[in-house]
C-alpha cells in the first residue's frame, strides 16, 4: 500500500512534510525540495503526492514546465480515484498540454470529477456545455452545470450565471 513503501519511507509522512515545505509552514517555503518530497511520496504511490507533482510539473514550480509528466503524474492519482486529479487532467486535455487535444477525454475526466461533487469540474462541464466543446452547445446544461457548482461555493460559476443574468 501506498501508506508504507518501500525502505520504511512512510508516503503519508513524505505527503505531509513536502506540504510545509510547500506552503512554508514551520519551514522555509522551497520550493524545489518540496517537489522532492512529493516525488518520493508519490513514488510510493500516494494519490495526493502524485497530484502535486503533477501539478508543479505543469506550472513549474520548484521543476522545469513539462506538461507530458503533469499529464503522466495526473494519470496515476486519478486513476486512484483522487477527484482533484480528475479534474486536472481533464484541463489538460481540454487545452492539448502534454496530450493531443480531446474534448472527449476532457469531458470523461470532468465528468469523473463531476461524479464525485467536485464544483471545479462541475463549471468544466459547464463550459465544455456552453461553448459546445466535444458536446452540443446547450446553454440550459451549462447553466445547470454552473448552478451545481455555484451551490458548492465556485466563485467562477457564481460570476458566470451572474453575467448571463441568472439569478442563482
Amino acid at each position: 500500500s501506498w501508506i508504507s513503501g518501500n525502505g520504511g519511507e512512510n508516503a503519508e509522512e513524505l505527503f505531509r512534510k513536502a506540504d510545509r515545505l510547500y506552503h512554508g509552514q514551520g519551514e522555509r517555503r522551497n520550493l524545489p525540495q518540496a517537489f522532492r518530497t512529493y516525488m518520493r511520496a508519490a513514488e510510493l504511490g500516494h494519490p495526493g503526492a502524485q497530484n502535486r507533482v503533477g501539478w508543479m510539473y505543469e506550472k513549474g514550480e520548484g521543476v522545469d514546465v513539462e506538461h507530458g509528466e503533469a499529464v503522466r503524474w495526473y494519470r496515476k492519482a486519478a486513476e486512484q480515484g483522487y477527484v482533484n486529479a480528475m479534474n486536472d487532467l481533464g484541463y489538460m486535455y481540454r487545452q492539448g498540454w502534454g496530450v493531443p487535444q480531446s474534448y472527449e477525454d476532457a469531458l470523461y475526466w470532468f465528468n469523473r470529477a463531476a461524479d464525485k461533487y467536485d464544483s471545479y469540474a462541475e463549471y468544466n462541464m459547464g463550459q465544455m456545455y456552453e461553448n459546445g466543446w466535444g458536446v452540443e452547445k446547450d446553454m440550459e446544461e451549462a447553466i445547470r452545470w454552473f448552478r451545481r457548482s455555484a451551490a458548492r461555493g465556485h466563485e467562477w460559476a457564481a460570476k458566470r450565471l451572474e453575467e448571463l443574468g441568472i439569478k442563482t
